[in-house]
């Protein structure tokens, strides 16, 4: 059955004979190039973003993102972080959650009354709320194991066969002999290497290959950090995206030093040597501000997002045109300067989305992070925001998050946002969308008349439109009704036009009244309804009158 949608109540039907028709109707795709800080603002088209929240940017649309449910609560304290562990047989696969006090698992969904007991309880508590706790999944020949190191509480490693195991200095098997593991605070694997630093320093440690204990030998990258400050994160790149003999190890200074290094046997300097050394500007605070993605590796700077390749390549703007971050560096930036010294900046890869997220800081007074995230198909961004939480994980294709207050949530399922354990629907999916500003090759002004956006989803959504002219980026008041399916949904009430949707199957379209006059015009779009339900383009209606 074709489509019907309502019929228009464009002013040019009733024209007498002889009058001229100036009734134009533009159609435009959703804003599907994401947000974009880069262009000047009149110089955008309406395939661009000034604002989008909630909305993932596909190549066939905006999709609205699922919803949020509880996990697991009465933590007790806030959760820094979440680690999952990948057993050899899926069924023992596990994730974890680490508190102020410990380590507690939260693999299953169960209500607590009571607080859950904890698996690890740490002997010194962690000092505020940073992300002292850093970990990394190793396999050996025997065993796959989750190697965990905390600030003041040492080494720690989880087997299905062992259980959790602290490993202490010492000379015993089992033990780390060399440096005391006490203040290790960064862990990663780099050639079948597990590689150490502690906190506040330029040194890093490794074990030989395939152990996770035994003689650690240091190795102080200390004299090629130009701007001084201390090791914050180390990276294994490989510019096939794989695992290979070409990967190098990336050191990355806390005031922006990026050190490549290449080679087998760091013992060894005729096999382990520096390959280049780059400057990227000041980094946040935290061990998990840089990520595999693909073929390279984005780096969180005072200047934005920087992929690693352009900096191998010489390329003559890093973050340029092209690259991942280029889009929004402008804000994103702005946004690392400002918080730059506030713990928890997080950068993660969401293969089940195809999405890279970067999470801000939860600072003073929030409860709620605010999450950049692109698709990497076309480095489209927009912004996730009305999600409780402080820090991410994936387990088995699962993304999970959890808050200030010590309670877990399974992210990105559902229709509605924030589900208890009874499973009843709570809060609507609300996503907004403004499009950039443009004139339409027109400089006369403009009276709008209609504007018609389309959808497809489960059920019809309920929205709130208004055509913003003149580089207006307010807010529309109010919020749009979303009926659940089958009720039917109501345009919100704009200047004069009251409609129902027309349709057929999943696809809902209709027209709504949006009385404005303005040179240059921009669609403002509020919209509640099922996760999933995508824009995919709009029309727009109106008039062309004179220059003055």
């Amino acid at each position: 059955m074709p489509l019907r949608p309502l019929p228009s109540m464009s002013r040019s039907q009733n024209l007498r004979s002889g009058q001229t028709n100036t009734v134009q109707r533009v159609t435009s795709t959703a804003p599907v190039n994401g947000l974009n800080s880069q262009l000047p603002i009149a110089a955008m088209t309406p395939q661009d973003a000034l604002q989008l929240r909630n909305f993932w940017v596909k190549p066939y649309g905006l999709e609205l993102r699922p919803g949020y449910r509880i996990h697991q609560n009465n933590l007790n304290d806030p959760v820094n972080t979440l680690m999952p562990y990948e057993a050899r047989f899926p069924g023992d696969n596990k994730l974890f959650a680490v508190t102020f006090e410990g380590i507690t698992d939260v693999t299953s969904r169960q209500e607590n009354l009571v607080q859950p007991p904890r698996d690890v309880t740490w002997s010194s508590q962690i000092p505020g709320t940073t992300d002292t706790v850093n970990w990394v999944q190793f396999n050996t020949l025997g065993e796959n194991y989750l190697c965990v190191v905390c600030e003041t509480n040492g080494y720690w490693t989880y087997s299905t066969s062992t259980g959790w195991v602290q490993h202490v200095a010492g000379t015993n098997p089992g033990e780390i002999d060399g440096t005391d593991p006490l203040p290790f605070d960064y862990i990663m694997s780099w050639k079948r290497r597990l590689w150490f630093v502690k906190v506040g320093e330029t040194s890093a440690w490794y074990l030989p290959v395939n152990q996770i204990a035994g003689q650690v030998q240091e190795f102080d990258f200390g004299p090629y950090m130009r701007q001084g400050g201390t090791i914050e994160q180390l990276v294994s790149w490989t510019r096939d995206g794989g695992d290979g003999l070409d990967d190098f190890l990336i050191i990355i200074g806390s005031q922006g030093d990026v050190i490549a290094y290449q080679g087998t046997d760091p013992a060894n300097s005729d096999t382990f040597a520096m390959v280049g050394i780059w400057d990227v500007g000041r980094v946040p605070t935290g061990r998990r501000i840089a990520m595999k993605s693909g073929g390279d590796v984005q780096i969180l700077c005072e200047t934005g997002v920087i992929p690693l390749s352009e900096l191998f390549t010489g390329a003559l703007k890093i973050g340029g045109p092209g690259s991942m971050g280029y889009n929004i560096q402008t804000v994103l930036a702005r946004a690392i300067s400002i918080n730059i010294d506030e713990p928890q900046w997080e950068i993660i890869y969401y293969p089940k989305e195809e999405q890279i997220m970067i999470k801000e800081p939860v600072t003073i007074n929030e409860v709620q992070a605010r999450i950049w995230t692109a698709s990497v198909h076309n480095n489209a961004w927009s912004q996730l925001v009305g999600l409780p939480i402080q820090t991410l994980g994936i387990l088995e294709s699962t993304m999970y998050g959890a808050d200030q207050d010590g309670n877990v949530y399974e992210l990105f399922i559902g229709n509605s946002d924030d589900v208890g354990f009874d499973g009843l629907p709570n809060l609507d999916l609300l996503g907004q969308v403004q499009t950039g500003f443009s004139n339409y090759d027109q400089a006369e002004l403009k009276r709008c008349q209609l504007v018609e956006p389309v959808f497809q989803g489960d059920s019809a959504p309920g929205v709130q439109v208004r055509m913003q002219t003149e580089f207006d980026f307010s807010v529309l008041p109010g919020s749009p009704q979303f009926f659940a399916p089958n009720d039917g949904a109501i345009w919100d009430v704009d200047f004069w036009d009251q409609a129902f949707w027309s349709g057929s199957q999943d696809t809902y379209l209709a027209w709504a009244g949006t009385g404005c006059l303005g040179r240059y015009l921009s669609l403002f779009l509020s919209v509640r309804g099922p996760a999933r339900l995508v824009f995919t383009h709009w029309t727009i209606s109106f008039e062309v009158g004179g220059l003055m």
